[in-house]
């Protein structure tokens, strides 16, 4: 003689009591899954973000004048020119040196490019940001790239080496 032992099955409980305890339940659990898949997602774009981002060093900054090419008598029939300001700006970062144009609306670089300040920066293929005192990126076209030939580098001493700013600059 075998003995059953009762079971407890959905269908024999009281529907009333047990529906709506169960949509709880699923709820919250969904809830949870909701805020831990978030959660995840988060922290993975922010690590991706934050590892792309590296220290650099301002070498030098170079006003870049725009010539006009415009050759005739009348200078109201010249094209208009662009309004703002642009900046050669020299930038190494570990042994690689980057010389990037930057576009102002002053006539001044902003102080962040000072020569020897560090600044935070994303390098792609044509184009470095550079993190502004807001927080925002600023977009700088790469005009040259080059290497440092300093002794941390493994090149020659530094003193040997004409200055980079002057190579790279101009």
């Amino acid at each position: 003689m075998a003995v059953n032992a009762p079971t407890f099955r959905a269908k024999d409980a009281d529907p009333l009591i047990s529906q709506p305890f169960q949509r709880e339940v699923m709820d919250m659990r969904n809830g949870l899954s909701f805020c831990l898949a978030v959660l995840l997602l988060s922290g993975a774009a922010q690590a991706k973000t934050g590892a792309s981002h590296q220290s650099a060093t301002v070498i030098g900054v170079q006003k870049h004048e725009v010539e006009s090419s415009w050759v005739g008598s009348n200078g109201s029939d010249a094209p208009v020119r662009a309004d703002g300001y642009l900046y050669d700006v020299a930038l190494k970062v570990d042994c690689a040196i980057y010389v990037v144009r930057y576009q102002s609306s002053f006539d001044q670089p902003p102080p962040i490019f000072a020569p020897d300040r560090r600044v935070d920066v994303r390098v792609e293929k044509h184009v470095l940001y550079a993190t502004m005192p807001g927080g925002e990126d600023a977009k700088m076209a790469i005009l040259k790239r080059g290497t440092d030939s300093g002794v941390q580098c493994g090149g020659r001493s530094a003193r040997s080496q004409p200055s980079v700013q002057a190579r790279l600059v101009r």
